[in-house]
């Protein structure tokens, strides 16, 4: 065994938990990047203390690709692969906000004016949880982080 292994403590074991100095802790040593649709958290997850990067996004929206031009009339194009049509049991479509479950396709949000030009939105509380990469004891397959979770109160917003 190496010197370098002798001093690194053990992983702490998974587990999902919270303490109000996670929070304390996270508001004063996290640094916070603003993005256009984002806020971008990093630092060292108050439980572990592995490095953490925790992103918080306003909304997320998708637009399907564009519909496959129709076949050549001697059959599908070689080059052309097989995909479900929108609206398919593999691929339902979205529901519109005044028809919920009933198909259609639902807009992408308006972009909001520029900051500078709206009122300072009032601080709102995220949910933000360890999403560190170490393997900790008991944690399952697929997951990351320690299980370790708190509320900050954010001045900024996405």
């Amino acid at each position: 065994m190496d010197d370098l292994a002798r001093t690194q403590p053990a992983p702490l074991p998974y587990a999902e938990v919270t303490d109000e100095s996670y929070a304390r802790e996270a508001a004063v040593t996290f640094t916070v990047r603003e993005f256009d649709a984002a806020v971008v958290l990093s630092g060292g997850c108050p439980r572990c203390q592995d490095p953490i990067t925790f992103t918080l996004v306003d909304a997320v929206f998708r637009r399907d690709a564009p519909p496959a031009p129709p076949p050549a009339p001697d059959g599908p194009a070689a080059d052309t692969p097989d995909r479900p049509a929108v609206g398919t049991p593999d691929r339902p479509r979205a529901s519109t906000p005044d028809r919920p479950g009933a198909g259609g396709t639902v807009e992408p949000a308006t972009v909001p004016a520029p900051r500078e030009a709206t009122a300072p939105a009032a601080p709102t509380y995220r949910t933000v949880f360890c999403t560190c990469e170490v393997a900790h004891p008991f944690r399952a397959e697929g997951q990351v982080g320690c299980g370790a979770y708190w509320t900050l109160r954010l001045d900024v917003e996405p």
